[in-house]
């Protein structure tokens, strides 16, 4: 079932704001940007559980972390054909009262890179807890681990127990120091006796060279990103010693790839970005948070945020634009994109994807799609090569194509495709 295109709209009343006595960006017209304006589906037979997506231009793939199939997902970008990898993972885990439980299943974060240890493209994936050889005994239900799989075949060629209670979720990885930065955010969630810890894994040897305790990490530990610039890994923790529902401040840490250390921590305020989660590294100093769908103390709003990856400072206020799980810069158009379960611009909670000019500060589109089974899309990833935006619900990933608008047009009406 195809998703709609809402009206695009080109939104230039201020949407993108600076901070108070920040700098504001200014607000360019958007009349010779690219549209998303028409799209297609590549069906998933039994799709409804996922977690992240990534996109590979050097090996022509999309990649999805598809729990439903226990599997990663591939697509082909020139032929749109579907490969499934399926090397053991957990898939969903489902409680005895028929509840799912997303701390305990996998596969989760997921990432690709060639690496130079092993001459191969591989794919570095967390998964859920399970009893594999190794596992520490007292942990009865298994330990969580980081699969890695050859991208041309999809054979496993390394399980590395992280010795995690539950999921090894988000990753990111450093070309510099060859590491993977893995979080096992779920620890203290669904156990009394856990902690939430991220682990640094030798993408050389395949083993955890270091491992940080992060207790103060209260509602879990989000996307991480390696700044090849400043030499850093930046590290999203939700909430810091809160009550375990991102109504508390949280940060984003600065951690070294040498030390192991966490060498600063970049205070998020909660008014502001409730619960950072996506992140991504933009143009200059920017990172973009993606932050939860609404934030404390009656603020009504969910936002997203520009931060100076330098100092912390906030550069910019998407205001609205809330909900949003994974983010995306693509460096070709110099674009983000954010996959949002909700934002303020609509009077009910539709999901959306927004794309911010990172350059000159206007949200050019929100791409408003219909809800299928309750599947709200937190995922999305961009080609550069092609600009096609990849965003997985329930049934397949909906392909979003970039084309030219029409000169003059400021599209406020609804398009054709609209069915809501």
């Amino acid at each position: 079932m195809p998703l709609s295109i809402k009206s695009t709209r080109k939104i230039t009343a201020a949407t993108l704001l600076a901070a108070a006595g920040l700098l504001a960006l200014p607000i360019a017209s958007a009349q010779s940007e690219e549209i998303f304006n028409y799209f297609d589906t590549i069906g998933i037979g039994g799709l409804a559980a996922f977690d992240i997506g990534w996109v590979d231009p050097a090996l022509h793939s999309y990649f999805l972390a598809d729990r439903s199939n226990k599997s990663v997902d591939v697509i082909d970008t020139g032929t749109k054909q579907l490969t499934q990898f399926m090397p053991g993972f957990v898939g969903v885990f489902v409680t005895p009262s028929g509840a799912t439980n997303n701390d305990l299943s996998g596969p989760d974060g997921i990432l690709t890179f060639n690496n130079p240890a092993s001459g191969k493209y591989e794919i570095w994936v967390g998964d859920g807890p399970q009893p594999t050889a190794g596992c520490p005994s007292f942990l009865s239900g298994g330990c969580s681990t980081v699969k890695v799989l050859d991208a041309s075949t999809g054979a496993l060629t390394h399980n590395i127990l992280t010795n995690g209670a539950a999921r090894a979720d988000e990753l990111c990885h450093d070309p510099q120091h060859n590491l993977i930065l893995i979080a096992n955010d779920a620890e203290s969630l669904d156990f009394a006796f856990g902690t939430p810890f991220v682990s640094f894994i030798s993408t050389d040897t395949y083993k955890i060279v270091a491992q940080i305790l992060i207790p103060e990490a209260t509602n879990g530990i989000e996307q991480c990103q390696y700044d090849n610039i400043t030499g850093n890994f930046y590290l999203n923790i939700p909430e810091v010693n809160g009550p375990g529902d991102d109504t508390k401040d949280g940060s984003v840490y600065v951690i070294s790839p040498t030390t192991f250390k966490v060498t600063g921590k970049y205070d998020i305020d909660v008014k502001t970005c409730a619960g950072p989660a996506g992140m991504a590294l933009g143009p200059g100093n920017q990172i973009l948070l993606g932050c939860a769908a609404k934030a404390a103390d009656g603020v009504p709003l969910g936002n997203s945020i520009i931060i100076d990856r330098t100092n912390g400072s906030t550069i910019a206020v998407a205001w609205g634009l809330g909900g949003s799980d994974e983010v995306w810069f693509n460096p070709t158009d110099s674009h983000y994109y954010l996959a949002l379960s909700y934002n303020g611009f609509s009077p009910a909670p539709i999901p959306k994807i927004a794309i911010i000019d990172a350059l000159t500060g206007p949200v050019d589109q929100i791409i408003s799609m219909t809800r299928l089974g309750g599947v709200s899309p937190h995922s999305v990833a961009v080609d550069p090569a092609t600009g096609i935006i990849y965003s997985p619900n329930k049934g397949g990933v909906n392909l979003f194509y970039p084309s030219i608008a029409p000169p003059g047009d400021t599209d406020d009406g609804p398009t054709p495709a609209q069915t809501e």
